[in-house]
């Protein structure tokens, strides 16, 4: 959207409409800016040495063709828990050929675009698919038991995200040790994503 911006932009400067064009520059400067902050953004809960816990974080897209690079990415990263969403009947072979590295698996509907859900190498208890939107689950680690969840929020407009997230946070709840993966369609900062428990971890990569 931005590059495309930059064309029109310039074309309203060219055809005489120099406040609008100037406008639309600016907002692109402000969204390039934007994005490199986004891109270059630090971890926010980062340290040196080994991870008590793995986890491999994937939007799989519902009509998404690639599974054979998707499964292998998967399995190279050695994770020890995956978080899904848009787990579409044509996803559902990403899961089968994971079965044999992650055989404990926890999968809830949640719209047209496909279900969540939530692959482990370790045993799942408590699965549950409180609202729309939630998976969670138990998990034993090292650490300590931790409830892990796999969130996929709406979009922001026209639709309700606002109150999904109400919805997820009381689901929640505050448990003490929380691993939470999830396309939120939002940025990093914004409301929805500040108004779910636990810190940011990790940077920002292009999926």
């Amino acid at each position: 959207v931005l590059a495309a911006a930059v064309p029109v932009s310039a074309g309203l400067w060219r055809a005489g409409g120099r406040r609008l064009a100037g406008l639309g520059l600016a907002l692109c400067l402000v969204g390039f800016a934007h994005a490199g902050w986004v891109a270059l953004a630090p971890c926010l809960s980062c340290r040196d040495g080994p991870a008590d816990v793995t986890v491999y974080q994937k939007n799989l897209r519902f009509d998404g063709t690639d599974r054979a690079a998707l499964v292998a990415d998967i399995i190279a990263s050695g994770a020890d828990l995956i978080t899904l969403q848009e787990v579409s009947r044509a996803s559902l072979v990403v899961l089968s050929d994971l079965d044999a590295a992650y055989p404990y698996r926890h999968l809830c509907p949640f719209s047209g675009v496909g279900g969540i859900a939530i692959l482990s190498r370790l045993p799942l208890t408590a699965p549950e698919c409180p609202v729309p939107g939630l998976a969670t689950a138990r998990v034993a680690l090292a650490a300590g038991d931790f409830v892990v969840a796999s969130v996929h929020l709406y979009w922001p407009f026209p639709f309700d995200q606002h109150g999904q997230v109400e919805r997820i946070r009381a689901a929640l709840g505050d448990p003490a040790r929380l691993i939470l993966g999830g396309d939120f369609n939002m940025q990093p900062w914004g409301w929805a994503v500040r108004g779910l428990p636990g810190d940011r971890i990790g940077g920002l990569g292009v999926t």
